[in-house]
């Protein structure tokens, strides 16, 4: 989702480096707020970025939070490519 996010605020002109929270303060800025994407995908990237440094730094993690983050990371690519490729 991060990459995917970064691919967005490229193809406004804009370019976020290595933060989470940039990222997330852009997307909602450039697409959220102007109702291009749904808020729910900002609040997915932000639970991923929780989830990944919860497993990566105290070695908690489940199942079922792995299958929402991939479900997430589907649905949010999926939106990115259409956003990306309108007017092609």
């Amino acid at each position: 989702m991060f990459n995917a996010g970064n691919a967005l605020l490229m193809k406004k002109g804009w370019r976020e480096r290595n933060s989470h929270y940039c990222l997330i303060i852009g997307l909602k800025e450039l697409y959220a707020n102007t109702g291009q994407i749904d808020i729910t995908f900002i609040e997915a990237i932000q639970k991923g970025k929780v989830l990944r440094e919860s497993a990566s730094y105290h070695s908690k993690w489940s199942e079922e939070n792995c299958k929402e983050i991939i479900l997430n990371a589907e649905k949010f690519l999926t939106m990115t490519k259409e956003i990306i490729n309108e007017g092609k």
